[in-house]
């Protein structure tokens, strides 16, 4: 099966030619008569006008126009698994959820924390506050005004510290549900219910999200090919609002160009080896039919 992409452009074609008729028998006996030959019979055809389709065939591949590896963000005992394997999510749905006892403690101790640092905010505010009278009537020296001062500055920074741990601990809770980045498939399970799972990029794959709709087919073409379709670029054969060339794709089980698309991208430069370039077709995919990794050759 081929990838087929269609260049259009118009030509002119003549369709018939003169024809003569007359029969080599008759011309003899003319001719043995000593009379001049009449006009010969012939049937003309007027030329027409008709659009040409240029085509060309490469083989290619579909991949997914987005693909995910879901992972934690934060360790823990995995409790739930709350989907379907190979069902269609929505961004945000939730797909594992990990035991939150430990992250819930935690953010009760930084709440904690946060009252402890405003208390003492409060405490040596007012101590910078009184040794500012103080000094009016000289009942305080200089040295410890500032000490005052400086305690105050610490008990802000404490506070500082403590509402962005309260921050971090609410991440980590929110973590804990670990939910969809992206609207799409979702692949199999990957850990079951009542696994330690760890967290961070290096951690083991959870499962799997490919975007399908749109999808998109890539496929390699000689530089006669590149060069060509860029001609018709140039000349303004295709538009802008065409959103690139047409792709008509036959799928392995068919013979039929049945799935349409036009061509989106084109990299920056042909691999020095093959002497190809690769190009992307992007498919609507409206009904999901298509799936990532479907080869067409």
């Amino acid at each position: 099966m081929f990838g087929h992409v269609a260049f259009g452009r118009s030509l002119w074609l003549r369709t018939g030619a003169a024809a003569v008729f007359a029969s080599a028998a008759l011309v003899g006996e003319v001719a043995a008569q000593g009379a001049a030959p009449g006009p010969l019979p012939v049937s003309v055809a007027n030329p027409i006008k008709r659009n040409v389709t240029e085509t060309a065939e490469f083989t290619g591949r579909f991949e997914a126009s987005e693909l995910v590896e879901v992972r934690a963000q934060v360790s823990g005992q995995l409790v739930q698994v709350a989907f379907k394997d190979g069902a269609d999510v929505k961004k945000g749905d939730l797909l594992f959820k990990i035991d939150p006892r430990s992250y819930e403690a935690a953010l009760t101790q930084a709440e904690s924390s946060v009252i402890t640092a405003q208390t003492r905010v409060s405490l040596t505010k007012s101590d910078v506050d009184r040794a500012k009278d103080l000094q009016r009537t000289g009942n305080i020296t200089d040295q410890v005004a500032q000490q005052r001062q400086q305690a105050y500055g610490e008990a802000l920074a404490t506070l500082k510290s403590a509402e962005a741990q309260v921050l971090t601990a609410k991440l980590n809770l929110e973590w804990t549900d670990v939910r969809a980045p992206i609207d799409g498939r979702i692949g199999r399970k990957m850990v079951t219910e009542g696994n330690l799972i760890a967290a961070g990029a290096s951690s083991n794959v959870l499962t799997t999200i490919v975007k399908v709709k749109p999808i998109y087919f890539y496929f390699d073409v000689d530089e006669q090919s590149y060069l060509r379709y860029m001609g018709y670029v140039r000349e303004g054969k295709f538009k802008q609002e065409d959103n690139g060339a047409p792709v008509e794709i036959a799928l392995p089980n068919s013979k039929e160009f049945s799935v349409k698309g036009r061509i989106d991208f084109a990299d920056n430069q042909l691999d020095q080896q093959t002497g190809t370039l690769r190009l992307r077709a992007t498919i609507p995919n409206d009904d999901g039919f298509l799936t990532s990794g479907v080869s067409v050759v």
